[in-house]
């Protein structure tokens, strides 16, 4: 009876999840959402692509806060509590993606600011927010002046130890 129990607890936590990423529509709603805060509407509905769920609207600058739904609230909404926001520099298509099986998503748009990376290492005490790096096409970059004759370790961090790349240091000399 014990293991019958166990195997019924088990397919009961499992089946939910899958049905939740295989049979629904996901909307946007929000002052990001081209319908707004509506969150059934049809412009509001996003599109599956490549298992995940997308949705492109254009925006002027500003701060913009918006959830996902299946269709209403109180309805597979995320997050539950609360908004998720962006900000927007510049007039732009903004694409949002959402991946409702682990609440990953990503907003891109060329208004949008990208990721701030840092240079961290032996030469600033390991300070993962020390020099703040610029890009240059696709190249991220920091220039150290009067460096010292000596070998150096180095990762680079998003400002915190949150994220360093990469996973061992490297070293270079001078």
């Amino acid at each position: 009876l014990i293991a019958i129990l166990a195997v019924l607890a088990l397919c009961l936590s499992v089946l939910p999840m899958a049905a939740f990423a295989a049979d629904k529509t996901f909307y946007m709603a929000g002052t990001l959402a081209p319908d707004g805060w509506n969150p059934g509407s049809e412009a509001n509905k996003m599109t599956l692509v490549n298992g995940l769920w997308t949705i492109t609207n254009h925006v002027t600058a500003g701060n913009y806060e918006f959830k996902f739904t299946s269709g209403g609230w109180g309805q597979d909404e995320y997050p539950t509590q609360g908004n998720l926001a962006v900000s927007v520099e510049s007039e732009c298509d903004v694409t949002v993606t959402y991946d409702p099986a682990n609440h990953k998503y990503t907003v891109t748009g060329d208004g949008i600011p990208g990721p701030a990376y840092y240079l961290a290492g032996s030469f600033n005490g390991w300070n993962p927010a020390g020099y703040k790096m610029t890009k240059s096409g696709t190249i991220w970059k920091y220039t150290i002046s009067n460096l010292a004759a000596g070998s150096y370790a180095f990762k680079v961090t998003n400002g915190t130890w949150d994220e360093a790349y990469p996973g061992s240091d490297k070293a270079f000399d001078v």
